[in-house]
């Protein structure tokens, strides 16, 4: 009698899965094939829009920060600015970071930014780039995001070599800098256009005004395309991107005596970082 009942059940719930099964068959949904995004695209909107995907900021901050910088290591930090890396470096464990900057302390607000974590950085207003006020064979953990995109080769190289002498054997660093087809290919990419428009249509990164706008526009950038002839532009005008690139990043580091791990670090696109380490 068991057995007949359980059989009863079994074929009952086959019954079921059976007709709604067939109810999707017969509603023809997605049709076409579901899509939502390209995996491949980084660039590109889900209907998840920011509900559950990180920013490229902290995925930055995951994938080189908290696998590379040792817990409670002495971190050097050039171009802190109003701090929002300095206090990732202080959150991911530093116990101490030594930041050096062109601006006073002062002048870029970092002690607000920062709250309680501000006396677990050593703050310096640099003259020159010998990074004179840090010992050498010191520091465990090298940082620096957006600063060196607005420095000239002479000097990133000035500072690479200083660097070398304040890093400890072993430590791994890793800068943010500038190379111009890198730069060129991610704005140009269709995916990229969402940027501007974004803000000029209501509603959900995924609706239809948004996908009629981009459509109707072919032109759309988030930002223009840099000109070749700024490739190895020499103007010194305070802010501009220096185009340096990847080979001239990645000899430089190696001229002073570094390993480079990685000269095209992901997660960051537009502005590529490189992946170093004291040897």
């Amino acid at each position: 009698m068991i057995i007949a009942t359980v059989g009863a059940n079994m074929s009952d719930q086959k019954s079921k899965a059976a007709v709604e099964l067939q109810s999707f068959k017969d509603a023809e949904l997605w049709k076409g094939g579901f899509l939502d995004c390209d995996p491949i695209n980084p660039l590109m909107w889900s209907s998840y829009t920011t509900n559950g995907f990180v920013s490229i900021y902290h995925a930055i901050y995951w994938a080189a920060i908290k696998p590379y910088m040792p817990q409670a290591a002495r971190v050097l930090e050039i171009g802190p600015g109003h701090g929002a890396w300095t206090r990732a470096l202080i959150h991911g464990g530093a116990a101490k970071v030594i930041g050096l900057d062109v601006q006073a302390r002062e002048f870029n607000g970092i002690d607000m930014w920062l709250g309680e974590d501000a006396s677990k950085l050593d703050y310096y207003v640099v003259e020159d780039m010998t990074c004179s006020m840090v010992e050498d064979d010191s520091i465990d953990f090298f940082w620096s995001g957006g600063a060196f995109v607005h420095m000239s080769k002479y000097i990133i190289s000035e500072y690479v070599a200083s660097m070398h002498k304040k890093m400890r054997q072993g430590a791994h660093g890793f800068i943010q800098y500038a190379d111009i087809d890198v730069y060129n290919n991610i704005v140009t990419n269709k995916a990229c256009m969402i940027h501007s428009v974004i803000s000029e249509v209501m509603g959900p990164p995924e609706g239809p005004r948004l996908k009629e706008a981009m459509s109707q526009n072919e032109h759309i950038r988030s930002r223009d395309v840099v000109p070749e002839e700024m490739r190895n532009w020499e103007d010194v005008s305070p802010g501009r991107y220096f185009f340096v690139g990847q080979r001239f990043m990645a000899e430089c580091l190696s001229a002073a005596g570094f390993e480079v791990v990685d000269p095209f670090f992901m997660p960051s696109l537009r502005d590529p970082i490189i992946h170093f380490r004291k040897i």
